[in-house]
């Protein structure tokens, strides 16, 4: 196992979706994931769902100091996100296994705790935890691009919807380097 600091920059875009408070990811089959028939399908009905409804993203930026552990057979980036003196701070962990580097598991536990599955043109229903609520979570991946061993970059582009309340089209792109 190794383990090194590193620094992890977040870029993240966020658009929401006017969906008149319909849920449309949820819809479909009922198992807790599907895999679409191909990457065009998937693409063309989210396209359809969302084309008239999409509004300007919203762009956020974060630095944050992290940890780099690896083994023989994983990789996660480890770091602590500090949201208020009354909430506390959440560990978060990104990871993927060496033999499935296009499946990306988000871990977080603290203040606000999750487990959100990130796959290739597959659908996962995930529970979302904040100190006053529990809700359901659908997040809909339409590319995974994991370049973290090789360039230190990892890209999501997926569509997260908050059961029956909101859809957003969410980017979220970490580079890290490591610290001085």
């Amino acid at each position: 196992m190794t383990r090194r600091k590193v620094m992890i920059q977040f870029l993240s875009e966020r658009s929401g979706l006017s969906m008149d408070g319909l849920p449309v990811l949820f819809e479909g089959k009922a198992e807790e994931h599907f895999e679409y028939e191909d990457e065009e399908t998937e693409e063309a009905r989210l396209e359809q769902l969302f084309a008239s409804g999409e509004e300007q993203p919203e762009v956020s930026e974060m630095l944050v100091e992290g940890r780099l552990i690896t083994t023989t057979h994983r990789v996660e980036l480890v770091y602590e996100e500090a949201f208020s003196s009354e909430l506390g701070s959440t560990i978060t962990k990104i990871g993927f296994d060496r033999a499935a580097p296009e499946l990306i598991t988000m871990l977080r536990s603290g203040a606000a705790s999750t487990a959100l599955v990130f796959e290739n043109r597959r659908r996962h229903i995930c529970i979302y935890n904040i100190p006053s609520a529990g809700f359901e979570v659908c997040i809909s991946t339409v590319a995974v691009d994991n370049r973290l061993l090789t360039d230190g970059v990892l890209s999501l582009d997926y569509y997260m919807e908050i059961h029956g309340v909101q859809t957003d089209h969410c980017k979220l792109q970490l580079t890290i380097r490591d610290t001085d």
